[in-house]
């Protein structure tokens, strides 16, 4: 990146003197660097907000399968508890692809940190 951006520099102001050229190029290498930190910023809190989500969406469904099992036992509906057994099944395998999403996007987050560096 450095050689793109020194070869875009002498391309671009081509009437600066060496001096004059460094201190545009120290300027857009701050400015690239700054970018490449808010960019990995946005990334880290994208995952971030993806997990807590994940989170928030698991609870979501455990209540709504706890009310309806109370419902369920008030009534005592048989069909009811069969469905809600289920549903269960069901949640109880979301919740394994739910912590393998999670390690995914643990994943993402150590190689955005790595590809950071070595930037």
């Amino acid at each position: 990146l450095k050689n793109c951006l020194g070869k875009n520099i002498r391309n671009e102001y081509p009437n600066l003197n060496p001096r004059e050229r460094v201190s545009v190029f120290k300027q857009a290498q701050k400015e690239l660097e700054d970018f490449y930190k808010m960019c990995e910023l946005e990334m880290v809190m994208f995952i971030l907000y993806k997990k807590r989500k994940q989170e928030i969406d698991y609870l979501i469904k455990e209540t709504e399968r706890r009310i309806e099992l109370e419902n369920a036992l008030k009534s005592k509906n048989t069909d009811g508890l069969v469905a809600l057994k289920n549903r269960i099944i069901k949640s109880e395998k979301d919740v394994v692809e739910s912590k393998a999403e999670k390690e995914q996007c643990s994943k993402e987050l150590i190689a955005l940190k790595e590809t950071n560096k070595e930037l």
